[in-house]
């Protein structure tokens, strides 16, 4: 259903609205006599001529801290809404938290007709649903918060929930690699080549452990395993050149390289993280790494002509929003750096990374 169905239909439903003086305002609607609206956080603002030129205003209560706190909830729940969000969207679910309620919507017009709403008030109303197919966020504005707000905060969350962000605000690493001293290496006597062993084409197994973990040591077999076999298939991919040790990842970041490599529900259920957000963001993992993660969880508004190679690759009709350029079920990313990524739409996860990046949009499509 379309933003503008669901904005009338609501405005019946539950504002309680005259569903035959609403009607009214498609008239002087299809003859273009609505001016430009104005949209701010509780209210709606036109000039209207209908059988007379009007100054019309419509309040809209705005949302309730707990009301903007549970879409959010909703929204960070789902990876496909949030994905809908940061595209531009407003998903039918969190479309229906934000209609207003009964005695939510007030009409305030110039004209002489005291009926609420008035034919000019209707048509502003119903101008307002065709603008919101437009610009979605301007739903979500006149209940109280613009684009810029409800995308941080949306952001931030994601982040949080992949453990991007410490409580300073640094994303800190793990840890760092000791490595060799330059004069320790310098002395050591070098072993002839044919005396080394050759390299394993997996890593070895866990040895059975002497005797299980004490029941109040707080270690789960099972857990130390995990740690103990991805410890050892990293060392082999620094050995064979394949990989590094990881050990500048964060928190976060290594918990979606370990999901990438492993089983995606166990480590959800630890991490606490929602299983879909986990799986689109190991996904872009295995594609893209660290710059793959990253491409698909931020978002930045390059130079306008730096997006025509990505348009021209997906056609004239695509529509570009800060640095993505989408058509249907496809959609190109330029990175910060200036490689391009391509995602698929997916029904349960949203947008996710679906190749390597490219310096050349085309080799994507």
């Amino acid at each position: 259903m379309r933003l503008s169905e669901r904005w009338t239909d609501g405005l019946v439903e539950h504002a309680g609205l005259d569903e035959i003086r609403l009607h009214r305002g498609r008239t002087p609607l299809k003859k273009s006599q609505v001016g430009a609206i104005e949209v701010e956080p509780g209210l709606l603002r036109s000039v209207v001529s209908a059988s007379s030129e009007a100054t019309t205003v419509v309040g809209v209560s705005p949302l309730a801290d707990s009301a903007w706190e549970a879409l959010m909830e909703r929204a960070t729940s789902q990876a496909a809404l949030s994905a809908a969000l940061l595209a531009g969207d407003v998903p039918d679910e969190l479309a229906e938290l934000v209609i207003p309620a009964k005695g939510q919507v007030s009409c305030d017009c110039s004209c002489a007709d005291g009926a609420e709403p008035c034919v000019h008030a209707a048509a502003l109303l119903h101008a307002a649903g065709d603008l919101f197919d437009v610009e979605p966020f301007a739903l979500l504005l006149i209940r109280g918060r613009g684009r810029n707000d409800l995308l941080t905060e949306l952001r931030a969350r994601r982040s949080r929930s992949l453990g991007f962000d410490e409580p300073d605000g640094i994303d800190h690493p793990r840890g760092i690699d000791p490595g060799t001293q330059a004069s320790e290496a310098w002395r050591r006597d070098p072993e002839p080549l044919e005396s080394w062993p050759r390299l394993a084409r997996q890593p070895g197994s866990l040895v059975t452990l002497a005797a299980p973990p004490p029941s109040d040591s707080g270690i789960d077999e099972t857990e130390l395993r995990a740690l103990v076999e991805d410890a050892a298939s990293r060392a082999l991919d620094v050995l064979s050149g394949t990989g590094g040790t990881g050990l500048g990842l964060s928190v976060g970041n290594d918990v979606v390289r370990r999901a990438a490599r492993g089983d995606v529900g166990t480590i959800s259920d630890a991490t606490k993280v929602p299983i879909d957000e986990l799986t689109s963001a190991a996904q872009a993992w295995q594609f893209g790494g660290v710059a793959g993660l990253r491409v698909s969880r931020r978002s930045w508004d390059p130079d306008p002509a730096a997006l025509r190679p990505g348009l021209e690759a997906l056609g004239g009709s695509a529509k570009v929003r800060g640095n993505k350029v989408s058509l249907l079920r496809s959609q190109l990313r330029l990175d910060e750096d200036g490689m391009w990524w391509l995602f698929h739409a997916d029904d349960a996860l949203g947008w996710v990374l679906a190749s390597e990046g490219a310096s050349d949009p085309n080799d994507l499509v």
